[in-house]
């Protein structure tokens, strides 16, 4: 079968588990929304949008109340632009409530983290933030590799390339999958721009920034992860030839009823 444009998540989803890969990418199969991934697009958009707001007349002295308020009425109304995708899961008035609190402390956790550093740079609190505007979803694709990504945030200051990813995970560990989409963004990059950025870092939201080391050796690994989905994608389209690997996400999976249909839910591994 012809070779298709991979990305971070269908890689991981390989890893994970070769017939959800089969159901999700050769199939593709309809999946369900779920409250954490409309939560995670609402993120998103709220952080893409935050450095466009209007600062005319704002000062490092009001700053701090100001952008509280913004990127409250930010989350407000891109959650009310949600409903239509809220409406086809479910989950009570009361749950949606909780996980939009939740959602406020994260996105004001992420806010102090961005104050306090506005605060330690010299010069007025306009010069300040326009210094710190990032490029916002930059996507990137590998002609060569048959890759492609977006990320989140690149940040330019004082000569100095920061890629930054944003999660709403639950703890702020590096595991093997985040690893990899920074490998595969570090590939893209340096596809692009003929280097590797000077930083990059996970934010998680409910947390900190964690930095992630930017070293060559993750290219390679990226390249290694690549071309080894390539090899077994373009020469197997059968679904016995992507067997199931049962792990403690299947009770989570859209694709649960198909690879265990005389079980209600498969819950553990």
């Amino acid at each position: 079968m012809p070779k298709r444009v991979q990305s971070a998540s269908s890689i991981n989803t390989f890893k994970l588990c070769p017939r959800k890969y089969y159901y999700a990418y050769i199939e593709n199969l309809p999946t369900k929304p779920s409250i954490h991934t409309i939560r995670g697009n609402i993120v998103h958009s709220v952080l893409e949008d935050f450095f466009d707001i209007d600062i005319n007349g704002v000062t490092k002295d009001n700053c701090r109340p100001f952008l509280q308020g913004k990127i409250i009425g930010l989350l407000v109304r891109h959650w009310q632009e949600y409903k239509t995708e809220f409406d086809k899961i479910t989950i009570t008035p009361t749950e949606n409530a909780q996980f939009k609190e939740e959602t406020v402390v994260m996105l004001l956790n992420w806010l102090n983290h961005f104050v306090n550093r506005v605060f330690a740079a010299e010069g007025s609190f306009e010069d300040v933030f326009k210094k710190f505007i990032p490029v916002r979803e930059q996507y990137f694709e590998s002609a060569q590799h048959m890759v492609r990504g977006y990320i989140d945030a690149i940040e330019r200051v004082d000569g100095k390339v920061h890629i930054i990813d944003y999660k709403t995970s639950k703890s702020a560990h590096l595991s093997s999958e985040y690893k990899l989409q920074m490998a595969i963004y570090f590939l893209l990059y340096q596809e692009k721009h003929g280097g590797l950025p000077d930083k990059a870092s996970f934010f998680f939201l409910k947390h900190r920034s964690v930095e992630m080391p930017v070293e060559p050796d993750l290219v390679e690994l990226a390249k290694k992860e690549i071309s080894i989905i390539h090899a077994h994608t373009e020469c197997c389209d059968q679904k016995d030839e992507y067997p199931m690997q049962p792990n403690n996400l299947c009770s989570y999976c859209d694709f649960n009823s198909l690879c265990f249909p005389k079980q209600k839910k498969l819950m553990n591994f």
